[in-house]
């Protein structure tokens, strides 16, 4: 098992500091980049896409955005798309979200972590390549499909237990 180092760029700082930042980090010869994606601050696909598209060796992980705020398929693409530019240097996140905030987008579902092992189970299976229909039991996405693998990339998930 490899020992890797990396570092946070927190939400509060402005997103055009995250560039210079990422080239920063790189120069500094540390492994991985995280960049949080929190709701009312800026966005973590495009923050990533940013900063890996500012280096060529440094790997950048999304870490966390909630499952639940996206369709699976939206996602998908998204996280394929990234993965295809960049490959072997993104790491996709995700997690069940702040209750308050998804509350506030109307995206709570009534269990947070089913709906976050159903959106992570539709997520990789679409970009395996199934023939995929969204059909949720507790989150609240309903009726998307794909048609061709997209491309393989690592997710991880975390949870709290409150």
């Amino acid at each position: 098992m490899n020992t890797t180092f990396g570092v946070m760029f927190r939400r509060e700082r402005p997103p055009e500091e995250l560039q210079p930042f990422a080239r920063f980090v790189q120069t500094a010869g540390l492994d991985e980049l995280w960049i949080v994606e929190d709701c009312f601050w800026a966005a973590g696909l495009s923050a990533v896409t940013a900063a890996l598209a500012a280096t060529e060796t440094l790997t950048v992980g999304l870490g966390i955005a909630p499952a639940v705020a996206r369709n699976p398929a939206i996602t998908a693409m998204e996280m394929a798309g990234i993965a295809r530019m960049f490959p072997g240097r993104f790491v996709a996140g995700l997690g069940h979200g702040v209750a308050d905030w998804m509350r506030q987008i109307g995206a709570l579902p009534a269990s947070q972590l089913a709906a976050l092992d159903e959106s992570i189970d539709a997520i990789r299976r679409l970009l395996k390549g199934y023939f995929y229909f969204l059909t949720f039991t507790v989150a609240v996405f309903k009726n998307g499909f794909a048609r061709r693998k997209l491309i393989d990339i690592q997710i991880i998930a975390f949870f709290s237990i409150k």
